[in-house]
Formats: structure tokens, C-alpha cells, sequence
């Protein structure tokens, strides 16, 4: 079993989960749709049915009987909760109407959540609730049985199906709105999945705004780190209302599977099938990596690993291409070493797609691995410590095993593995550096062995090893670190000291 940190759940369970990122406590009732359509089961085939799917068409989520009731389901208790959770009311007022209990409960609903009488309906301060069409009926009627919804601008339905719900698409969206514009382009990339974005007066956009403003480092060499881990470039800022919407858009996407990624981080060291399940289980996250490979990359180098990408592996395989492409560009065979080093040196994130490129420089390969480019977005989750712990134990096993041994390698070439920090005093790399750094103690491996065995600890509960941290402490040493870490240390020194 894979540490809870990094286990990726079904798609249903993903979908649930960020469903929850828009969810508010269980008291407060949350605006789910933008009309509720009242109407008689009488004027369903010829005029409501049709409207209902004339409003999905347009990017507007009806609460609609056929649309939205199960067998089983309360009645009463889901009409209830479709007037609450519905920004505005759709009276499809008619002769069967008029006629009907439950389209009188209805009505009821909405002129009491309108303002509380029947009067307060049509009155103009007030923010309107209810949207009335006549539908094979005329004024006098409707007087008749209720004066105030007279009083009402009504749309006829002898205008047709979709004439009427453009008028209804003009009063819940005005043109040239941001808002809107990101709601209706979220909306779409939502669809596949079954996912709607609330409604534009949700709180929820408070939030997406927030994410899509301009950031400091977005105009400066920095622009890559502006976003966070699993942050995509957005599209550039603007005061033109489509162009700004598209950027909401995008950003209120991201803002969604970063926070899924804050709760169950996806690093370097989770498989690539459920890097993959992440990729595939937000909207807009497939297309942000599609159009930014070297992004996905660096936050997933193990999708670089031959034949692992699936459907996203075109993608990367042109990233490859165009890696040789660059090195081949300057005179370098890029199979030969000069042309591996360069590979590792730029882009790090394609290290993995072949060993030999790693051996051409372990310590820089695995601080790419790790680290990503200098210039390129955040990209590491946990400490070096924790990385070499993990290359070490079997639940690594799915690299494979030259790939993770040279990486192994490369951390403990690396020499920073002992750094780590904001951990308790009773494994602070401090006590183990003064053993690697005193010559007299090298040779008691035991003492060092204890040290870094306390804080692979730490490792084995991150990760959910298998091993104990013991043994984990063991194959480090057995790999080599202690001695090469000394190495590094003593070329340092030497480096440093002023030539006679």
C-alpha cells in the first residue's frame, strides 16, 4: 500500500472530491442551479421538454423533473430543494397549469422566497425570481388567477423554443461579462466529467478570482514559478472581458486540481498509471499539459520513462524529439556523451527516458530528477532524504532496477542528502554532519548508522514502506553515501583552501 500522501483514488472518488472543493457546510443551502422550471406534466412534450434541453444547450443547468429526479426521491423534499438551490424561477404558466396542486406548491415557493406575497413579485427593486412564459393563454386569463403575475414582463411561447431561451440566456448572462464568459467556458470543460461550476453569485468565483490575478513574477525571467506545484503559465492577462474570462476560467481549473494536489501530492515518485488518473480526472488539466509538456514533466519526470504515458504519449515523445533536435542544433550528436550531458543539464526533466543519459552525470540528473530546472516551476514535494529513502525500498521498484540505482547513486554523488531540515531535534542533520565531517569517526559506521536510521523513520511513515528504517539506513550506506558524501566534502576543502 502506497503512503496515504501520495494514493490516488478512482476517478468517481477524484470527481467527488472536487466536488467537495465547492461544497459548504451541510446548514447553508448552495445555489446548484440556474432556473427551476415549474411548469403541467400536460405541456412537457410539446413546449417544456424541449426548452429544458434548449437551456442545457446553452451552458444553463435547469432543475427539471426528467433532468434531475431518481426513482425513489421525495417528491416534495427534491421540488424544496430545487426552488432553494435555484438562482431564478421558470413559470410555465397555462390552462393545465392553473389547474395542478403541485405547480400551485411551486409557484407558492417562489413568491415566498421572492419576497414573501404575491404582490412583492413584479416589484422592480426587487432582484427577480421568477421568469414567466405564457404558454397557450392570454392576458385575461392569467388576471384571473393571479393579478400580480399579470403584472409580470412575460415571454410568450408562441415566439418558439429557442427564441425563448435566448431571452432567458440574455437575463441570467448579459453579454460582455467576465463572469459569465469564465462560467460558461468552465462549464463546457466540466461536461465530460458530469461537473458544473456554481453559479456567478457563488463565493466560490471569490476564490478563482483570486487565483487568476496578476502575479509579481509573471512579466520577469521567474514567470515559471508564479503558480505553485502542478501550476500551468494562464493565459495572458487582459482587460478585454472574453480574454479576461478565458483566463478566469482556466485559473479557477487549476485552482481545483492544485488544491486535490495539496491533499494527496502528486510527485515524482508516484506511479505514472496514477499520474496519469490525476492528469485525466480534472477538466482543462489534460489540455494544460498537452500544451505545456515541459511543465507536466517537471512535475512528472517518471512519464519520461519509455512506453508509460499512455494517451499522453505522443506528447511526450515529441518533447524527447525536440530535446535532440536542440542538442543535435549545436553540432552535438546527441547519443554521444557531450550530447547526454546536455540532455541532463537542459531539459532535466527528460532524464528518465534513458539511463545512459543519467550515467553521463548522476548528481546533476538526480537534482533535475529532484529539484527540476533552476528557471522552471516548483517541482519538489519532500526532502532529499525521503527521495533516497524511497529509491532504496521496493516500493520503488516500478522504475526499474538500473534506472532507480543510478539515481540512488546520484543523490549520494550529490552530497546535500544530509540537509535536511524543520525536523525534530532527535534526527537533526546537524549531529550526523558533525560525524561525516570528523575524519576520526568515519569508520564508526554504527553511530552514523543510528543517526540516519532516526530519520528515515520519518521516510518510512511518508511513504508507507515496507522496510524498516534500519535496513533502509543500511542500503543507503551500502550505496555508498557515507563515503562519497565524504568525497564531496573533501574536494570541497581542498577547493577552498588559498594555492601556495
Amino acid at each position: 500500500m502506497i503512503q496515504p500522501q501520495l494514493t490516488i483514488v478512482s476517478k468517481v472518488a477524484l470527481r467527488q472530491a472536487y466536488a467537495l472543493l465547492v461544497s459548504v457546510d451541510a446548514d447553508t443551502e448552495r445555489i446548484e442551479f440556474d432556473v427551476f422550471i415549474s411548469h403541467a406534466w400536460e405541456d412537457k412534450e410539446d413546449f417544456v421538454r424541449p426548452l429544458a434541453h434548449a437551456l442545457e444547450a446553452r451552458r444553463l443547468r435547469p432543475w427539471y423533473d426528467e433532468f434531475t429526479l431518481r426513482p425513489g426521491d421525495n417528491l416534495r423534499r427534491s421540488i424544496d430543494h430545487g426552488l432553494l438551490t435555484s438562482q431564478v424561477g421558470i413559470v410555465v404558466l397555462s390552462p393545465a397549469f392553473f389547474d395542478k396542486r403541485w405547480t400551485a406548491y411551486e409557484l407558492d415557493g417562489l413568491v415566498q422566497l421572492h419576497g414573501g406575497a404575491p404582490e412583492q413579485v413584479a416589484g422592480s427593486e426587487q432582484t427577480r425570481r421568477i421568469i414567466p412564459i405564457w404558454h397557450n393563454l392570454d392576458a385575461a386569463t392569467v388576471t384571473r388567477y393571479s393579478p400580480s403575475l399579470a403584472n409580470l414582463l412575460a415571454i410568450m411561447s408562441s415566439i418558439g423554443v429557442e427564441a425563448v431561451a435566448d431571452r432567458i440566456l440574455n437575463t441570467l448572462r448579459p453579454a460582455g461579462s467576465t463572469l459569465l464568459i469564465a462560467h460558461a467556458e468552465l462549464s463546457k470543460l466540466g461536461e465530460p466529467y458530469g461537473w458544473h461550476p456554481p453559479i456567478v453569485t457563488d463565493d466560490w468565483w471569490l476564490d478563482a478570482v483570486e487565483s487568476s490575478a496578476r502575479n509579481d513574477s509573471e512579466v520577469t525571467w521567474q514567470a515559471p514559478m508564479g503558480w505553485g506545484h502542478w501550476g500551468f503559465p494562464l493565459p495572458e492577462d487582459s482587460s478585454n472581458p472574453r480574454e479576461r474570462g478565458h483566463r478566469l476560467a482556466r485559473a479557477a481549473a487549476q485552482m481545483m486540481w492544485q488544491q486535490a494536489d495539496e491533499e494527496h501530492p502528486i510527485s515524482q515518485v508516484t506511479p505514472p498509471d496514477e499520474v496519469l488518473e490525476f492528469i485525466d480526472s480534472y477538466p482543462g488539466l489534460d489540455e494544460a499539459c498537452i500544451e505545456h509538456p515541459s511543465y507536466m514533466l517537471s512535475y512528472s519526470p517518471q512519464l519520461a520513462l519509455p512506453g508509460v504515458a499512455d494517451w499522453l504519449q505522443e506528447t511526450v515523445d515529441e518533447a524527447w524529439a525536440w530535446a535532440r533536435e536542440r542538442i543535435a542544433a549545436r553540432g552535438v550528436d546527441p547519443d554521444s556523451a557531450e550530447g547526454r550531458r546536455g540532455l541532463v543539464r537542459s531539459p532535466g526533466y527528460l532524464v528518465l527516458r534513458d539511463v545512459e543519459v543519467i550515467k553521463t552525470d548522476r548528481a546533476l540528473a538526480a537534482c533535475a530528477w529532484a529539484h527540476g530546472d533552476l528557471n522552471g516551476p516548483p517541482v519538489r514535494v519532500y526532502e532529499l532524504i525521503d527521495y533516497a529513502a524511497w529509491l532504496a525500498s521496493a516500493s520503488s521498484t516500478w522504475m526499474g532496477a538500473e534506472m532507480r540505482s543510478e539515481l540512488l547513486i546520484g543523490i549520494a554523488e550529490w552530497g546535500v542528502w544530509p540537509t535536511w531540515r524543520d525536523d525534530p531535534p532527535d534526527y537533526s542533520p546537524v549531529a550526523l554532519l558533525e560525524w561525516l565531517d570528523d575524519e576520526g569517526r568515519m569508520s564508526r559506521l554504527e553511530e552514523i548508522r543510528g543517526i540516519l536510521s532516526e530519520r528515515l523513520a520519518k521516510s518510512k511513515e511518508i511513504f508507507e514502506l515496507p522496510e524498516d528504517s534500519d535496513v533502509l539506513a543500511d542500503r543507503l550506506i551500502a550505496a555508498g553515501f557515507v563515503e562519497k558524501y565524504r568525497t564531496r566534502r573533501q574536494h570541497e576543502e581542498a577547493a577552498s583552501e588559498p594555492s601556495s
